[in-house]
C-alpha cells in the first residue's frame, strides 16, 4: 500500500487545476488513497478539507452530498442539525464545520460551505436532483465562478450528476418515490414532505462506468492525476452533464448495461 502526505494532495490538486475562487462538488472515496504519512495532529478528512480550502480560497465553495440513506431504509430519525451521514468521514466533517449550510431534504441532503452556500443549500425544491434542488442551482448558477467537478479516490465519472441528466432526459428505470420520513428541527417534529428520484426495484441494471469513463477521458474535457494507491480527477461540471446529455438523447439507455435491464411490466 503506497502513503502519500500533505504536500502529495496539495501538488496533485494543484496539477489537475484547483485555483482561487472555485464552486466544488466534491464526491469522494478517500480510503482509496492508501496510508495517509503525517507529522501533524490532523485525520485524513481534516486534511483535505484545509488543502481544499487553502487552494480554492475564502471565496471558493465546497458542496458534497451529506446523503442519510438510513432514514428511508431503516426508518431512522433525520435530525436537521445533526453532523451524521451515511455519505462517510469526508460528509461528516464538513458538516461539524460552523459556516457548513445543509439542505433540507432527509434522504439526500448537501452540504456547503463558503459564500455561495445560500444559494445552493436555501430555498430548495422537496426533489432531490430536479428544479432548484443543489445540483439544479449549481449547474445553473452563473455568477462567473467556474463549477467542477472534483473526484477523490473514486471511480473518474461516478458522481450524482448522473442522476440529474437521467431526471432531464426522463428515464424509464426510475420514478419519484413519496418521501415522508421522521423529520426533526430545533428538537421539533416538522411535517414536510419529499420527492426522491429512484430506480424501480426490479432494475438490476449497473452503470457502463468503464465505456463512459474511456469516452470522457478521451475527449479531453478532465484532467487526473495521481495520488498514492488512487487518482483525483477534475472537471467542469456542465461540459459532463452535457456529455451525458448528449449520449441520452440518442438512447435513454445508453449508461445502462441494458442487458441486465428488467422493464417494468
Amino acid at each position: 500500500m503506497k502513503s502519500y502526505d500533505e504536500n502529495n494532495i496539495k501538488q496533485a490538486l494543484i496539477k489537475v487545476g484547483l485555483r482561487k475562487n472555485q464552486n466544488l462538488f466534491i464526491h469522494n472515496e478517500i480510503y482509496r488513497f492508501g496510508f495517509f504519512n503525517t507529522k501533524k495532529n490532523l485525520n485524513i478528512y481534516e486534511a483535505f478539507y484545509k488543502i481544499i480550502r487553502e487552494l480554492i480560497g475564502p471565496k471558493g465553495t465546497i458542496c458534497t452530498n451529506t446523503y442519510t440513506f438510513d432514514t428511508l431504509r431503516h426508518k431512522k430519525k433525520f435530525i436537521y442539525e445533526s453532523d451524521w451521514s451515511t455519505a462517510g468521514g469526508f460528509a461528516r466533517y464538513l458538516l461539524k464545520q460552523k459556516k457548513t449550510i445543509r439542505s433540507h431534504h432527509p434522504v439526500f441532503s448537501v452540504g456547503c460551505n463558503g459564500p455561495n452556500s445560500k444559494f445552493f443549500c436555501k430555498k430548495n425544491s422537496s426533489h432531490n436532483y430536479g428544479y432548484n434542488s443543489p445540483y439544479d442551482k449549481f449547474i445553473r448558477f452563473n455568477k462567473g465562478e467556474s463549477k467542477k467537478i472534483l473526484i477523490l479516490g473514486g471511480n473518474p465519472v461516478r458522481n450524482a450528476f448522473f442522476h440529474v441528466a437521467e431526471h432531464m432526459i426522463g428515464v424509464s428505470y426510475m420514478f419519484n418515490k413519496f418521501t415522508k420520513v421522521n423529520y426533526y428541527m430545533k428538537n421539533r417534529k416538522i411535517k414536510k414532505k419529499f420527492s426522491s428520484f429512484v430506480r424501480y426495484m426490479n432494475t438490476n441494471s449497473t452503470l457502463k462506468l468503464k465505456l463512459i469513463e474511456k469516452k470522457f477521458l478521451s475527449s479531453r474535457l478532465s484532467k487526473k492525476t495521481k495520488l498514492g494507491n488512487g487518482c483525483i480527477c477534475f472537471y467542469d461540471a456542465n461540459k459532463f452533464l452535457n456529455f451525458l446529455l448528449e449520449l441520452m438523447t440518442k438512447n435513454s439507455f445508453y449508461i445502462l448495461s441494458k442487458e441486465k435491464f428488467k422493464q417494468e411490466a
